[in-house]
């Protein structure tokens, strides 16, 4: 609602919402300007909640893959498992989304499919 609004304010008249998603907090919004839209194919949009609900609460990550003229990409927006120690647990996140989440081809991974992968997201690394 307000967030979406605010977003499409910001950027202005020359771009519209291609595509979005959301799952709880998590929330995913891909733009595009105006004139590129018919070149643009192959949108498709997921979601995938990771395991450890009772531990760390509701992670995981949305997602929307696109085809650019010839070029595959892929926005994943995520909320993995806070704290200094669940990084066993975020590594457990991280690979349950880029193996399941269902984005373009179903039978491959999300590291295997795609020309470009954009992660965003809380992803509580630390370092």
């Amino acid at each position: 609602g307000e967030w979406f609004k605010y977003v499409q304010t910001y950027f202005g008249k020359d771009y519209l919402t291609l595509a979005s998603m959301q799952m709880w907090d998590i929330t995913i919004i891909v733009l595009c300007r105006k004139k590129c839209l018919l070149k643009i194919t192959n949108v498709e949009g997921s979601t995938k909640a990771t395991l450890f609900k009772e531990k760390c609460g509701m992670k995981g990550a949305a997602g929307i893959s696109l085809k650019f003229h010839n070029t595959s990409m892929a926005f994943i927006s995520c909320h993995l498992a806070a704290r200094i120690e669940r990084t066993k647990m975020r590594k457990i996140n991280t690979e349950e989304i880029v193996n399941q989440i269902q984005l373009a081809n179903k039978d491959t991974d999300l590291s295997s499919q795609f020309h470009h992968v954009f992660w965003m997201g809380d992803t509580n690394s630390r370092v």
